[in-house]
């Protein structure tokens, strides 16, 4: 269970929290081999991002250290403080503002529903349903054969990456280096099989997110980074899709490892649209 939260956490961009979880539940279960990974993963994204804060900022530091001491300004006239801001009601954010917005998980404006624990709790009951059904048929049909690696990995291969755009994804495509695949917001590291996903049959998919593709059984380029919200349909739909999703989240945890990093879309899921039953060819019972 601890395991389990500490990952949602993760996934929600909330990694000094998964950090401190884990660590909690480390003191507890020493010997736990995924909670000591899943630990390290997070102590070294955390380092990563503190080191890149203080790049950022060393140089403004020395900068201002360097500064002449500015001669004594004459005084200001006093500003006329009545100003009438409705002149600029309908101006849009400067893109630098835009961004700024973006530096982190934004406090909801709408009601969750569910809400975030809820979400989060059906998720994880429905991947240990996956992995409990994957585990049987391991135990009748025996495990994989042993799959192709790749000669050479890139020196970054399964390293944390963090929370992602899409834009930031789609750098990591069969022809990259290091080749990155999203799946419900996970991301994983493929790039250890580019028998699949390098010049393989499943090429295309490295670099996107395949998550409305799975559902749709498409998986083609045009249904790749299509991004819903599964949990606004009726519950008969969400248990279908959701369990499709997760049979293919299992596999990718049992090929891959944990995932490396999270897709911002995924990260306020319920802001996303509803998902276009229309497209999804159902049987129906005649």
């Amino acid at each position: 269970a601890a395991l389990a939260k500490a990952r949602a956490l993760r996934r929600l961009g909330r990694p000094a929290e998964a950090l401190a979880e884990g660590r909690r539940a480390l003191e507890a279960l020493p010997n736990s081999g995924p909670l000591k990974r899943l630990c390290a993963e997070l102590a070294e994204a955390e380092q990563a991002q503190a080191a890149a804060a203080e790049a950022k900022t060393a140089p403004l530091a020395a900068a201002s250290s360097q500064k002449p001491t500015p001669a004594a300004k004459p005084q200001a006239k006093k500003r006329n403080m009545d100003i009438d801001y409705a002149k600029w009601a309908n101006l849009e954010d400067s893109d630098d503002d835009k961004t700024a917005g973006k530096a982190g998980p934004a406090e909801p404006d709408v009601e969750i529903k569910p809400s975030e624990r809820e979400r989060l709790n059906i998720v994880d009951n429905m991947l240990q349903v996956c992995r409990e059904a994957s585990a049987e048929v391991h135990s009748y049909f025996g495990e994989p054969s042993e799959r192709v690696t790749a000669a050479r990995l890139p020196p970054n291969h399964k390293s944390p990456v963090g929370i992602m755009t899409p834009e930031q994804l789609a750098k990591h495509t069969c022809s990259h280096e290091r080749m990155l695949v999203s799946i419900y917001g996970d991301i994983y590291d493929v790039s250890g099989r580019p028998d699949l996903y390098g010049y393989g049959p499943r090429s295309t998919h490295s670099g996107h997110d395949i998550t409305w593709a799975t559902v749709l059984g498409k998986e083609t380029v045009e249904n790749f980074d299509r991004f819903y919200d599964i949990f606004k349909l009726d519950e008969e739909h969400l248990g279908r899709y959701l369990r499709i999703i997760c049979q293919r989240m299992v596999s990718f945890d049992e090929e891959f490892g944990e995932a490396v990093g999270r897709l911002q879309p995924f990260v306020e899921e319920w802001r996303l649209p509803a998902p276009p039953l229309g497209e999804i060819d159902e049987c129906k019972q005649q």
